[in-house]
Parts: structure tokens; C-alpha cells; sequence
């Protein structure tokens, strides 16, 4: 069984970047709920930050998206490849539609998780935009 794969190392340290980053933005933020003004120098520079951050996470993004449609089209050739197996060894095209979908059940988990992993990064760089946008208001507000 294909089991999900821990992130690596630069993943990590990315993810914890661009989390330390978001977190440091509210933080500089929420009292503008009771009238307190952020420093707009500090947001300009958590706005840097979140720039770079946005760039990494979405190089990251294209490679996870590289990487589910490769298990996509690994699951789908195994699957082609087996029924054709099947079917030479007289099995009825039911028989060995269900035997093939058994053979690439490790394809079809493998996907599964480079699914979600591509998922998990696009859910990071909606957050990443929200957070900017965000930045960008409160610099605004602050210089009025």
C-alpha cells in the first residue's frame, strides 16, 4: 500500500514560514477592529514576506499539481495495461474490468493522496492571497 508521503524538510520549513507570517499579520492587525492602526512600514514588510512566500508556494503548487496528474495517468495506464491482460486470457469484459480495478488499487491510493497533497497547497495559496489583500487594506486604512 502507497502511503502518504511526509513532507520534505523545504516543505516544511515553508509551510511554517508562510503559517509564522500569516499569524505575525494578525497579530499586527486585529486591534484595527477597536481603532488601532497597524505601523504601515511593519505590513509593508510582512507584505514582502508574503510576496516571496506566494512565489515558493506556488512553484511548490505547480509540482504537486505535475505530480497527481502523473499518478493520474500511472493509474489509468495500469489499468488499460491489466484489463488488456485480462481480456487476452478470456475473461469477460466485467471479470476483467473488476479484476483491473483490484490490480491498480495502489494507483488509484497513490492519486488519491497526490490529490489531496495539491489540495493542501491550493487551500495555502487562497490563504496566502487572502492575507495579502488583507495587507494591503490595512496599509491603506493606516495611511489616512
Amino acid at each position: 500500500m502507497n502511503e502518504v508521503q511526509p513532507p520534505t524538510v523545504e516543505e516544511v520549513s515553508l509551510l511554517a514560514r508562510a503559517g509564522q507570517v500569516m499569524q505575525e499579520l494578525l497579530a499586527e492587525t486585529k486591534g484595527m477592529k477597536e481603532g488601532t492602526l497597524p505601523d504601515p512600514m511593519k505590513i509593508e514588510g510582512l507584505q514582502a514576506e508574503l510576496v516571496e512566500i506566494r512565489w515558493l508556494v506556488g512553484n511548490e503548487f505547480s509540482n504537486k499539481f505535475s505530480a497527481k496528474e502523473k499518478a493520474i495517468l500511472a493509474r489509468k495506464t495500469g489499468f488499460a495495461n491489466s484489463f488488456a491482460r485480462h481480456r487476452k486470457r478470456n475473461n469477460t469484459v466485467k471479470d476483467s474490468e473488476l479484476m483491473s480495478l483490484e490490480d491498480v488499487d495502489e494507483k488509484y491510493t497513490a492519486e488519491i493522496d497526490k490529490e489531496t497533497e495539491f489540495i493542501h497547497y491550493k487551500t495555502l495559496l487562497d490563504s496566502l492571497d487572502a492575507a495579502l489583500a488583507h495587507s494591503h487594506s490595512a496599509v491603506k486604512l493606516s495611511k489616512i
